[in-house]
């Protein structure tokens, strides 16, 4: 019985040890910086057009996270820049009946 205790209490402060430095909510900004401006996006991948749509997630994901602010390069305390270098595709439905429908939903992942 005195290993249980032993090790229940071993296992638990582990635990708590753990847990100590979790915290909830959005992380401190430890930018230098209050304001970004986000390039638009400089494709090297075979994806045609992927440009717009990866720079307008990307400041849409920033605009909702609400840390920082996305302003013109002269204004910008921070830069950001992105190249696409590979992409892949994945269907996310397929019928054997209806040939169009696999290339209608089909979703474009990218890696920057």
């Amino acid at each position: 019985m005195k290993i249980f205790t032993s090790i229940s209490f071993l296992v638990g402060s582990l635990f708590l040890a753990a847990c100590a430095s979790y915290h909830t909510g959005t992380p401190e900004n430890d930018l230098k910086g209050r304001s970004i401006y986000v390039a638009p996006a400089k494709n090297d991948s075979l994806a045609p057009q992927a440009q717009a749509l990866v720079t307008d997630a990307v400041v849409q994901a920033i605009l909702k996270d609400g840390s920082l602010n996305v302003t013109r390069a002269a204004d910008a305390d921070l830069a950001l820049e992105i190249t696409l270098v590979d992409y892949d595709r994945h269907s996310l439905s397929k019928n054997k009946k209806d040939t169009g429908l696999s290339r209608n939903e089909t979703v474009l992942w990218m890696r920057s």
